[in-house]
């Protein structure tokens, strides 16, 4: 799903180090992967985001969390885009929360928000039977 571009002063995404070079261009929502809610798959991810001189998200290393997770975020990660404002550092860490919420009765849809400096969260409800497997 492709979220609206979010064009504002989020200069603080999360710089390796102090000096803040980039802010959001573009953001990309994501949906939590199929097959890691049905599975109960959650957890955090923590990514480095290697940005080019043009704004685009050219390379992405996972710095720790479940692979499954981590590939859907790599995925999402990519489709950033950012505004060189300042010289300075290339790499963005980002870290992604996977959350599953329990419930007896689904009452939202999939959520995907961004807090600054550097935290994306996915959220997603399961039913208590389906996690359960009565």
């Amino acid at each position: 799903m492709l979220w609206p571009v979010w064009i504002a002063l989020f200069a603080a995404l999360g710089a390796i180090s102090d000096v803040q070079p980039w802010i959001v261009q573009k953001l990309v929502g994501l949906d939590y992967p199929r097959q890691a809610l049905s599975r109960g798959l959650q957890g955090t991810v923590e990514l480095l985001c290697y940005i080019s001189n043009d704004g685009k998200v050219v390379r992405v290393d996972r710095i720790s969390g479940n692979e499954e997770l981590a590939a859907a975020a790599i995925r999402n990660a990519r489709n950033w885009e950012f505004r060189r404002i300042d010289s300075g550092e290339v790499g963005y860490k980002l870290v992604y929360h996977f959350q599953i919420h329990v419930v007896t009765a689904l009452t939202q849809k999939p959520r995907f928000r961004f807090v600054m400096p550097h935290d994306v969260f996915i959220t997603a409800e399961q039913l208590a039977a389906a996690r359960g497997g009565s």
